[in-house]
């Protein structure tokens, strides 16, 4: 429905772009169907968008780029503006503000211990790559970092012992928001 939370989502993502539609059943009570748009388009820039009303007949259109900490060119939040500038996209009540999510940087350090082996070259290898995955899949709006994912996510790389430097809180971020992560540290001790 127009001005939902929803409908203002995918407008974000699609800002009215024609992509090509594949619909697929592959699973009984399951229907997938896929919108693929031009790589040179602004749907392909967005990673992440929303609209959160901000008061009454305001909202806010956040983006979030895929280039990047995630803040928005000029050139996209003009496109995302020239679209909800059309009277078909929202609502009349409405009155649309367009702004790039605020970027909340962030490091992850840690230091984690093994047992003694001749792998631990690969386990560093393999949790800086496992954190790396699991800031990159934080990366939206609303995003949330959470020790005890770094705490598992270190274990599952073979840590038997560990000690996290930062963050040593968990990062939340709002609607307006998204934490992004500037580096990946990883220490490798032998017990």
């Amino acid at each position: 429905a127009a001005g939902s939370r929803m409908q203002y989502r995918r407008e974000v993502f699609t800002l009215g772009e024609r992509p090509s539609v594949r619909v697929e059943t592959a699973t009984a009570g399951e229907v997938t169907v896929t919108y693929s748009f031009s790589p040179d388009g602004y749907a392909a820039q967005i990673k992440d968008g929303n609209g959160r009303r901000t008061a009454p007949g305001e909202v806010m259109v956040t983006v979030l780029s895929r280039e990047g900490d995630g803040t928005a060119s000029d050139d996209l939040l003009d496109g995302v503006r020239q679209h909800f500038s059309r009277p078909d996209v929202r609502p009349e009540t409405d009155r649309v503000t367009v702004q790039s999510a605020r970027v909340r940087n962030y490091k992850i350090r840690v230091v984690a211990r093994i047992n003694a082996g001749p792998d631990s070259g690969l386990t560093k290898a393999a949790a800086q790559q496992q954190l790396q995955v699991y800031a990159d899949s934080c990366h939206r709006l609303e995003g949330r970092i959470d020790p005890s994912w770094i705490d598992y996510t270190l274990h599952n790389a073979g840590a038997v012992q560990l000690e996290i430097l930062e963050p040593i809180e968990p990062i939340v971020t709002t609607a307006f928001e998204a934490p992004y992560c500037t580096g990946v540290e990883v220490e490798v001790l032998t017990l």
